[in-house]
């Protein structure tokens, strides 16, 4: 099964400008996501795509249009336009840099998942919360079959969850969520 990883790194966050190259655990918080992509043993390749010029000169990538960098784009444009159609990849690992916590063993189980659970059409991760429904989306790892995302969705109809531990499943949108994630990463680091 040949997948592809795929680091979204959008420039200018609204709600944390220049979070992607913000310190989180000693390091730039995007180093996180691209160190857990490269040590994966399941991913056949790994790219970055962004429109920040800091991040594709530090860490290289494939610079994203301006059409494809507006706040209101959606992740699954930003895939489409990566992978065209008649794609030569099985599947494609979306991993937002947002999610430092997630690690190289994460994404290796959720690749096995897809790949034990032929009729699955992606798995996609989460973390047990305690509300009405028992998990939420964590924003870590989407990994979906390319002829799913041809179709426009991440999901599709047939999906599994691959659910992570609440401590590491912090998704880094706000300073506050920043400072918790680094707290952790410091505890692992030391």
């Amino acid at each position: 099964m040949r997948i592809l990883g795929i680091i979204p790194a959008r420039a200018h966050s609204q709600r944390l400008p220049g979070k992607h190259l913000m310190p989180c655990g000693g390091r730039p918080l995007i180093e996180w996501t691209i160190d857990a992509a490269d040590r994966s043993r399941a991913l056949s390749a790994v790219l970055i795509s962004t429109n920040d010029k800091d991040i594709l000169d530090q860490y290289g990538g494939k610079a994203r249009p301006d059409k494809l960098s507006g706040p209101n784009v959606s992740s699954e444009e930003v895939v489409q336009s990566i992978i065209g159609t008649g794609s030569e990849w099985d599947a494609i690992c979306l991993l937002q840099p947002t999610s430092p916590l997630r690690t190289a063993d994460d994404i290796d189980h959720a690749i096995h998942m897809l790949y034990a659970n032929y009729w699955a059409d992606a798995v996609v991760s989460y973390s047990p919360v305690r509300d009405f429904y028992g998990l939420h989306t964590n924003g870590a790892i989407y990994l979906t079959r390319t002829e799913i995302i041809e179709r426009g969705s991440f999901f599709g109809d047939r999906w599994l969850p691959y659910v992570m531990p609440a401590e590491r499943s912090v998704d880094v949108d706000t300073q506050q969520d920043m400072e918790r994630a680094d707290s952790y990463l410091q505890t692992l680091v030391t």
